[in-house]
């Protein structure tokens, strides 16, 4: 798990009904559920309360803070004040996942067309040369710095560390890293599909100061 990003805690008796914030920035009270995540650096602990997407019995949704990467963490959540056990985990520089959707059978990348916004899909596949904009998490610290649960400013806010883009084996040149504007921990990568890729499926990664995301499907002509 990396700073800002968005996150999913996963147990029993965890909130009551099924909630989503409605409002941002997001709350960090959602029907009584709350999470906190506490980091112990040179002595000094710190607690903070996260900001909430949607809250279930079994399922909380969240914004990770940006915390400091490679120090010893640890998340709990709680219910009108009753706290679940601790969970100690480790937050990484830089954690990038792409986002999927489901399309029948097929699961492809949350990719869209640079102009016009459409899905990129089977029925309508992008071409070389042509701007995607790729919609992920886990792409880490950005600057300026987006307090956790804000929307995201204009201009926006780029990535600190350098982000590259690879379809088909190629390397796509990337001409934007950082957060989509107006959204709460929403990254974007803009990249050009490189020319001379064969049509049909392709694998897509991207890879934030070395570490790499799982590869997607998606559809080039």
């Amino acid at each position: 798990v990396a700073p800002g990003e968005i996150a999913s805690l996963f147990g029993i008796n965890l909130g009551g009904v099924s909630a989503t914030a409605a409002v941002l920035p997001l709350p960090t009270n959602l029907q009584h559920t709350t999470v906190f995540v506490s980091q112990t650096i040179s002595g000094t602990t710190t607690t903070q309360t996260l900001p909430l997407f949607y809250t279930s019995t079994g399922q909380i949704n969240f914004q990770m803070p940006f915390l400091t990467a490679g120090v010893a963490a640890q998340v709990f959540s709680s219910v009108e004040g009753v706290n679940s056990n601790g969970l100690g985990f480790l937050p990484s520089a830089a954690a990038p996942q792409i986002f999927t959707a489901s399309l029948g059978a097929t699961t492809i990348g949350v990719v869209a067309h640079g102009v016009g916004g459409a899905l990129v899909t089977a029925a309508s596949p992008a071409t070389g040369g042509e701007v995607v904009v790729i919609y992920c998490t886990g792409l880490g610290l950005v600057s300026p710095l987006v307090a956790s649960g804000q929307p995201s400013p204009v201009p926006p806010s780029t990535t600190t560390a350098t982000t590259t883009a690879m379809v088909g084996g190629q390397q796509a040149a990337v001409q934007f890293s950082g957060l989509t504007p107006g959204l709460v921990g929403l990254y974007q990568v803009n990249a050009v599909i490189p020319q001379g890729l064969a049509s049909g499926q392709q694998q897509l990664t991207i890879s934030v100061g070395g570490t790499a995301s799982k590869a997607v499907v998606t559809y080039v002509q």
